[in-house]
């Protein structure tokens, strides 16, 4: 994306569409979507639209604060950042396959897993969510297991002690234990904190200079949430994507990862697809990112509890970002998806 100058901030290049859509959707979201704090849009390595919404009024003195550049938690977005990071490790050979048991991935823990049938779940079962874990979840994928977990003193220990149903192993369940494990290998498999090894892989070479990353109680940073970045910076990590893992003609993840990562591993239930058009008859979960769309149209989006998101359209080269507040008055962000920002971006 190209540098911002003091005149033009985000140094947006907006089209029609683009005019036409903020046009449109200026009083809707200024209605219904008071939690709202950015849209960013990217196409063609173009940022076509970076906004600024919510506060007291629409002074731009009362949205310091809570612009596009400015750092807020994007909650489950981290998995799929985590997801990142283990392809990256994976084109290093620091791990050697998806296929791999935890027993081989958590050295550190290897007493506890020797002989279980917990230590024989794979990395594939991990990142697609189809471990099998006894894992209690609730209306709108909410998971009163992730309370009980913040309580322990050992997380991972705690996540590794539950049982694993070996009928529901292969079947996706949504389990942001999971992905905290995922972690946890990453900083055993890197030699050291994910946020270390996501800065020195990622972020430093993206030019994501500015985040925050919460940690549990062993400092192991947590891989379900905890994560603080930009909109500007979520549109980043879309775009590196797009671009089959490149920046700045770095090869900085390989596009054979972000194939395998965008790959349906499972399909997903109906608990996290309750707000989308009820024309995307696909749900699908890939390795901690979903796949959503139609017989028209993919989307492959990393999404957060409260509307931060980041979803892609390769079709059509573009990353459309949100970023909310949480907790907060809210309704569903997918009328504006389907009836604004996807067709400034595609033209339907």
């Amino acid at each position: 994306m190209p540098r911002p100058n003091s005149k033009n901030p985000y140094n947006e290049q907006p089209t029609a569409a683009i005019l036409q859509m903020l046009d449109d959707t200026e009083s809707i979201i200024a209605r219904r979507h008071v939690s709202l704090r950015s849209v960013v849009i990217v196409q063609e390595q173009r940022l076509l639209f970076a906004r600024t919404y919510g506060g007291k009024s629409n002074a731009s003195v009362d949205r310091a604060g809570r612009g596009p550049d400015v750092i807020s938690p994007v909650h489950s977005v981290t998995k799929s950042v985590i997801a990142l990071l283990i392809g990256v490790l994976i084109d290093r050979g620091s791990i050697k396959s998806t296929d791999q048991s935890l027993t081989e991935l958590l050295h550190s823990r290897s007493q506890l897993l020797s002989g279980t049938p917990v230590g024989a779940l794979t990395l594939h079962h991990l990142l697609s969510m189809t471990a099998g874990f006894l894992w209690r979840d609730a209306r709108a994928g909410l998971e009163p297991m992730v309370g009980r977990m913040m309580k322990q003193s050992d997380w991972v220990a705690f996540v590794l002690s539950l049982p694993v149903d070996a009928r529901k192993t292969g079947q996706f369940q949504y389990n942001t234990a999971v992905s905290h494990l995922l972690s946890a290998i990453v900083a055993e498999a890197a030699g050291q904190s994910t946020a270390d090894f996501a800065n020195e892989a990622l972020f430093a070479p993206l030019g994501i200079s500015e985040y925050e990353w919460e940690s549990d109680p062993q400092q192991i940073n947590l891989g379900g949430w905890g994560l603080s970045i930009s909109a500007l910076s979520m549109a980043k990590l879309g775009l590196l994507c797009l671009n089959g893992g490149q920046h700045n003609g770095e090869q900085l993840l390989s596009s054979r990862w972000i194939e395998r990562m965008w790959t349906p591993h499972s399909e997903a239930h109906s608990l996290h697809a309750l707000h989308q058009p009820a024309d995307f008859n696909l749900t699908h979960y890939g390795y901690q990112w979903w796949i959503r769309g139609n017989d028209q149209l993919r989307l492959y989006c990393a999404e957060g509890l409260g509307g931060q998101s980041i979803y892609c359209l390769p079709e059509h080269r573009a990353v459309i970002v949100t970023s909310c507040d949480y907790p907060g008055r809210r309704g569903s962000l997918w009328p504006l998806f389907e009836q604004h920002w996807i067709p400034a971006v595609t033209g339907a």
